[in-house]
């Protein structure tokens, strides 16, 4: 039940993730946002990314294992990289010309919000192999991708309003998470597990 801060710099820090012992998160003290980490069991702190231009910005970051996967502008548009921490080596995980947002890992698997088709869809990256596709040809909006395993999550717009929908990568199969026709947003899962934000009741629950 111990509550204690991972970082106090006195600049701002937004949306941590964590996996294991390691938490990553986006961070303002140098003046642009770069991606750090602290790793809890040895309390180091340091900075992931090895782009530094003031000019630049990387956000959103996500960590499973030992990858971290973030949205980077170094190339004058939202890409997608990644660094491995046991090797250090940072590398691209999309170039397309087009932006892309909001990455997620889980094993091999990248996932990410991309508008290469003229609006938000979810397309994904096997690292182990280098294929990338889109994981829903639904022609509306697709955003917010978490994976876990080969399970992606997002939200969608297709109905109207909204919705949860998913798809197992290893089976093809899409199907809806929740179709209630109130708003639903910011899935996330784990396992077998999904929970989102839902305003079925006038304001957000979980």
């Amino acid at each position: 039940g111990v509550e204690s801060a991972v970082t106090t710099n006195t600049a701002n820090q937004y949306r941590p993730a964590i996996s294991g012992n390691i938490v990553v998160w986006e961070d303002y003290r140098n003046g642009n946002w770069d991606i750090y980490m602290k790793n809890l069991s040895t309390g180091i702190e340091n900075q992931v990314n090895s782009n530094v231009l003031k000019v630049s910005s990387q956000e959103s970051p996500d960590i499973d294992s030992d990858k971290v996967v973030w949205e980077d502008y170094r190339n004058g548009n939202w890409d997608i990289y990644m660094k491995n921490l046991s090797t250090g080596i940072e590398s691209v995980v999309t170039t397309n010309t087009s932006p892309q947002y909001d990455p997620a890992i889980s094993g091999n698997i990248v996932v990410w919000d991309d508008l290469r088709n003229g609006n938000y869809d979810i397309y994904t990256k096997d690292l182990s192999t280098g294929i990338e596709s889109a994981v829903t040809a639904n022609t509306s909006e697709q955003a917010e991708p978490d994976i876990s395993g080969n399970i992606v999550v997002w939200r969608d717009y297709r109905n109207g309003n909204y919705d949860i929908y998913s798809k197992d990568l290893s089976t093809g199969v899409e199907s809806a998470v929740t179709t209630n026709t109130a708003g639903q947003y910011s899935p996330a899962i784990s396992g077998n597990i999904v929970v989102w934000v839902d305003d079925r009741n006038g304001n957000d629950d979980i």
